[in-house]
């Protein structure tokens, strides 16, 4: 069969890291900023369609869905020091990936 879809579902642990850099340095208390770097439960699902049109080749298109469930008492010390920077209650990625496999043998 030439054309397979699939979908996943899982749950892990997700690191998320703030760095002092996050924080424009002209803000005050930007060079204090104290690197946050914790780990966060999180779910994910995705999809993917694949197309193999021949023994040795596939083409792929996913698109996943993440959630992290952060504690927005940690990352929210960080927002205090710019406007810019909205503290965390959860987070949401969507990455969306295209991919292209060969077999050489």
């Amino acid at each position: 069969m030439p054309l397979v879809a699939s979908a996943t579902l899982g749950a892990g642990r997700t690191m998320l890291e703030v760095e002092a850099f996050s924080v424009p340095q002209t803000q005050p208390g930007a060079s204090q900023t104290p690197l946050i770097r914790e780990g966060y439960a999180s779910v994910h699902g995705g999809v993917q369609l694949a197309y193999r049109p021949g023994r040795r080749v596939e083409l792929a298109l996913g698109a996943r869905a993440f959630r992290v469930f952060a504690e927005a008492a940690e990352p929210a010390a960080v927002a205090t020091l710019s406007e810019e920077v909205e503290p965390l209650g959860a987070v949401w990625t969507f990455p969306v990936t295209l991919r292209m496999n060969l077999w050489l043998f």
